[in-house]
């Protein structure tokens, strides 16, 4: 039998979630246990409340600030309702998803690393063994098998559209055209951020989630002036990327698009492009993700630390980014950064030696014949 379990959680002075004394609920359907909020009284069903151990929620925090070389106390409080356990007693081994936010206090290089998806972390544990952090989740999962699709199921989740090489799914465009309008959209929109203001990325409600149409919560989120829309609490430097490129006219393949920066990535490489670590291709449009030291190199891409767009290029090889759901004094917003050489402007943010790799909305068509 699969089980799959979500936990209730409250919130501590310390700012960080622990479990409540009552949970969501078990119910079994035939062989499946899935995931509900009411009591269910259906033929061969079961429903029952248990709250997820403390313990389980700590060993899982320790496992993550492991797995990302993070101490514990730069790990804050859990994103609510994102803890997902599971157990296959074909394999006798436990399965385990939460996303975690960073502390309050940490620096905006680490609260950067929990961005995109990299809070995310995939645990398993098997029989009596401690739990061990897989890999960074983001959104979907991975498409390498990380997960097994019974676990998937249970927890109600499913694999992106990006997964298979035949994914032909299309979005209308809404204006045509190059590079160029592509960055004067993005442009026009710098200074948009969050309703309510936030200066924390634990609550984060804005516009572009819902209008690239992410099902995420928008309790207690406000509605966006310019859009009319209400928002919804997400990480979203990759749903604005992705929304910008939709109006600029770029509809092959945007379901792959989510709300993990390195979905940009995949995207790119079903679409034949070059895709060059730490390139000097940029052009006006281009989306630019940003890599922890290494990441570019490894055998496994998992995470990205952020995507923005590339708004222009200068003649002195330094480019003009904007940038979604950036961290102000005021509001978590977009921005506009002017004529920065992209490597220590990215180090000054993420940390030494932090990689990017530039991803054309038009694929190698873009690139010109040497």
């Amino acid at each position: 039998m699969l089980k799959a379990r979500v936990g209730a959680l409250s919130r501590t002075g310390s700012g960080r979630w622990w479990p409540t004394a009552r949970a969501g609920a078990f119910v079994a359907c035939s062989s499946l246990v899935v995931v509900t909020t009411a009591s269910v009284t259906t033929t061969n069903t079961v429903a029952f409340r248990s709250a997820v151990p403390g313990t389980t929620l700590a060993a899982m925090a320790a496992a993550f600030g492991s797995f990302k070389g993070l101490p514990v106390n730069e790990i804050g409080a859990l994103r609510q309702g994102s803890m997902h356990l599971a157990y296959d007693a074909a394999t006798k081994t436990y399965w385990g998803t939460a996303s975690f936010l960073p502390a309050r206090r940490d620096s905006a290089r680490v609260a950067a690393s929990f961005q995109d998806g990299g809070g995310i972390g995939v645990f398993v544990r098997s029989g009596a063994t401690a739990w061990k952090m897989t890999g960074v989740g983001g959104e979907p999962f991975p498409c390498r098998g990380e997960v097994p699709s019974s676990v998937l199921t249970a927890w109600g989740m499913t694999q992106s559209g990006y997964c298979s090489a035949s994914n032909s799914a299309q979005m209308p465009p809404v204006i045509g055209g190059s590079g160029s309008p592509i960055a004067k959209i993005a442009e026009s929109q710098v200074g948009i951020g969050d309703s309510p203001a936030s200066t924390a990325w634990s609550f984060d409600c804005d516009p572009y989630t819902t209008l690239v149409g992410v099902r995420v919560s928008s309790l207690h989120c406000g509605v966006s002036r310019r859009f009319g829309v209400r928002d919804r609490n997400e990480l979203w430097c990759a749903d604005f990327a992705k929304w910008v490129w939709r109006k600029g006219g770029i509809s092959k393949d945007l379901r792959a698009l989510t709300p993990a920066a390195n979905s940009f990535y995949f995207w790119g490489k079903a679409q034949r492009d070059v895709l060059t670590p730490d390139g000097t291709n940029a052009a006006p449009g281009d989306a630019v993700v940003f890599y922890p030291d290494g990441a570019l190199t490894s055998s496994g891409l998992t995470t990205a630390d952020h995507v923005g767009i590339v708004a222009a290029v200068n003649s002195n090889g330094t480019v003009d980014l904007v940038n979604g759901d950036f961290l102000g004094a005021k509001n978590i917003a977009v921005r506009h950064d002017a004529g920065v050489s992209i490597a220590s402007w990215a180090a000054g943010i993420w940390g030494a030696n932090e990689q990017w790799m530039y991803i054309s909305p038009f694929g190698p068509a873009a690139i010109p014949a040497v």
